[in-house]
């Protein structure tokens, strides 16, 4: 199942359908630190998995753009809404630049299937 993040703002990311992916890869993951940390009106943080180096997906709520960012341990990766979309897959999250292009993926699949997390 895909859905993507559609809104008629350029500068959002559909905040409701990342809180769904997210309640769902916590049911799904083969991971079982895999959880919601903190759910407000500003800021999702999705722990992906814990084993190792923490893992985490956060979606970031700001007055100007939304930002989506991965961490892992100092590692960080980010992407602001602007020209950027979000498609979310039964395990795969995947950032998409607005050509359709393929720019960056996490998942909560197997070891050689969740993507890289992060480059």
């Amino acid at each position: 199942m895909e859905a993507k993040t559609a809104t008629d703002d350029t500068r959002r990311f559909d905040m409701n359908a990342f809180r769904s992916w997210c309640e769902r890869q916590a049911e799904l993951s083969r991971s079982t630190t895999a959880r919601v940390i903190v759910d407000d009106s500003e800021t999702i943080r999705f722990r992906i998995r814990e084993e190792g180096t923490p893992e985490d997906i956060v979606f970031i709520r700001s007055d100007s753009t939304d930002t989506i960012r991965f961490e892992k341990g100092d590692e960080t990766k980010q992407f602001h809404a602007h020209r950027r979309g979000v498609t979310f897959h039964d395990k795969t999250l995947i950032v998409r630049h607005e050509s359709g292009q393929e720019m960056y993926r996490a998942g909560t699949g197997t070891r050689n299937k969740r993507g890289p997390f992060p480059v």
